[in-house]
C-alpha cells in the first residue's frame, strides 16, 4: 500500500513538472498521456487490491472450496455441506438438550440406583399409605428369597434381639431429613435390603417426606397409589367400630354417611395428606399447590406401582431388581388390597358419593397422574364410569358437585 502511494505520489509530481516546463500544446498533448497513465495506474492497483483481498480469502494454500465460492461455482458446494453440518449435528444437539431434561435425569437416576441395590449397596423403602397394598409388597418384595430380608414388625422396623441390630445407632424415627439420608442408609443396609415407612397421618415434627434424599444413589424408592375412594371403603378396624354400616351396604341413613364422608380422618385427601404436608388438605377447597407438591416428590421416587394391577407390578419391579418375589407374595394379598369392581356401588346414596367425589378430587387427580408414570400401565380396568366424574365439589354436604 505504501508503495502504491509513493508511486502516486511521484506521478503526481512528474505532472505537475511538466505543466511548468511545456509549452501549451505538450501540455495538452503530455497531460492527456499522464491522464490515461495514471487511470491505468489506478485501475491497476484496484485490481491489485482486489487480488489480495482475494487471495486473503482463498488462504496461501489455495482452498478449492473457497476459490469456488469467489468464482459463483461454489454455491452448490455450499449448500451441501451446509444440508450435511444440519443432518449430522441436529441430531446431537437434540441428544444435548434432551440430556438435561427431567425425564432423561430420572432415567439414569433410577439406573443407578437399581444398579447399586444389585451391587448390596442401596437399601428399598417402601413408602405405605395405610391401606395402600404396603403388607403385600413387604412380603413379597421384602422378604424375596436370596435377599438380606426386612425388619421383623411387618417389615417395618427391627424387633430386638430377633433383629441382630444395634438399636443405640439404628434410624427408627422417619422420614429422614435430607443431611442425615446416605449415613441413614449405611446403617440399615448393614441388616436389610427393605424397609417399609408407614404413615395413617401425615408425619409429626419438623421433617416431611419431601426432605428426604430421595435421588440417593443408594436408595430405591416405592410408592403405591390407590383410588381415594375405595381406600376409604377398604376394611378398617377404627372405621368398623365408628362407622359399621360402611361395610354393610343396606344399613345407615343418608345422614350417618355423610357423617362419615365429612370425617377429615378418613375422607379428606387422605394420601395427598400424607404425601403433601401437614398444611394440606381443605376438601373440595385443597389448594392446587398441595397436588403439585405431591407430584414432585413422586417424580423423584424410583417405582410407583398402581394397584389395579399389583401383581404384574410387583413381578416388574422384582425383574427390574434382578430378584425373585417370596412364595408367599402377592397372589394370596391380591383380594384384599385391589380395587373391587363397582365399589363406588356400595356408597348406597348418590348424593354422598357426589360429595365424597368432590371433596376427594385432588387426590383423585394425584391417583391418576401416578397411574400414568407407574412402571405397569394398568390394560383391563373394570371401574364404574363414576371414577370418571369430578375434577370438583362443594364441601357444604348438599351432594351437589358443580
Amino acid at each position: 500500500k505504501r508503495a502504491a502511494m509513493s508511486q502516486e505520489i511521484e506521478e503526481e509530481q512528474e505532472f505537475e513538472g511538466l505543466i511548468a516546463s511545456q509549452d501549451d500544446n505538450d501540455l495538452e498533448r503530455n497531460g492527456v498521456e499522464m491522464t490515461e497513465r495514471r487511470g491505468g495506474s489506478r485501475q491497476s492497483r484496484q485490481k491489485q487490491k482486489q487480488e489480495a483481498a482475494d487471495g486473503i480469502l482463498i488462504g496461501s494454500n489455495g482452498s478449492i472450496l473457497a476459490q469456488f465460492m469467489l468464482e459463483g461455482r461454489g454455491r452448490l458446494a455450499c449448500g451441501l455441506v451446509c444440508a450435511l453440518f444440519v443432518v449430522v449435528l441436529t441430531p446431537r444437539l437434540f441428544s444435548l438438550f434432551s440430556w438435561s431434561s427431567p425425564e432423561h435425569m430420572h432415567r439414569i437416576r433410577q439406573q443407578n440406583q437399581i444398579k447399586n441395590y444389585q451391587k448390596g449397596t442401596a437399601l428399598m423403602i417402601n413408602v405405605h399409605v395405610t391401606h395402600h397394598a404396603g403388607e403385600t409388597v413387604s412380603s413379597s418384595l421384602g422378604r424375596a428369597p436370596h435377599t438380606d430380608g426386612c425388619p421383623s414388625v411387618a417389615c417395618n422396623e427391627p424387633r430386638p434381639p430377633e433383629d441382630h441390630v444395634v438399636e443405640s445407632k439404628y434410624p427408627y424415627q422417619h422420614p429422614w431429613t435430607y443431611q442425615d439420608t446416605g449415613r441413614n442408609i449405611a446403617i440399615v443396609r448393614q441388616y436389610f435390603h427393605f424397609i417399609g415407612w408407614e404413615f395413617k397421618r401425615p408425619p409429626k415434627g419438623a421433617v416431611s417426606l419431601a426432605d428426604t434424599n430421595w435421588d440417593h444413589q443408594n436408595l430405591v424408592s416405592i410408592f403405591v397409589t390407590r383410588d381415594p375412594i375405595t381406600r376409604m371403603l377398604a376394611e378398617d378396624a377404627r372405621v368398623k367400630q365408628a362407622y359399621p354400616f360402611v361395610y354393610n351396604r343396606d344399613s345407615g341413613s343418608e345422614d350417618q354417611w355423610m357423617q362419615f364422608a365429612k370425617d377429615d380422618a378418613y375422607g379428606d385427601n387422605y394420601a395427598l395428606r400424607i404425601l403433601a404436608g401437614k398444611d394440606c388438605c381443605n376438601g373440595a377447597n385443597t389448594d392446587a399447590r398441595h397436588l403439585e407438591n405431591a407430584k414432585d416428590l413422586l417424580r423423584r421416587f424410583t417405582f410407583i406401582i398402581d394397584i389395579d394391577c399389583l401383581d404384574e407390578s410387583l413381578h416388574a419391579v422384582a425383574d427390574a431388581l434382578g430378584i425373585e418375589l417370596a412364595q408367599s407374595g402377592s397372589d394370596q394379598k391380591r383380594t384384599k388390597h385391589s380395587h373391587v369392581p363397582g365399589s363406588y356401588q356400595n356408597v348406597p346414596y348418590p348424593g354422598v358419593l357426589q360429595f365424597m367425589l368432590g371433596r376427594n378430587h385432588a387426590s383423585l387427580e394425584l391417583h391418576e397422574w401416578a397411574k400414568q408414570h407407574a412402571i405397569v400401565q394398568c390394560q383391563n380396568e373394570d371401574l364404574d364410569d363414576t371414577t370418571l366424574v369430578v375434577r370438583g365439589g362443594d364441601d357444604d354436604g348438599d351432594g351437589r358437585s358443580p
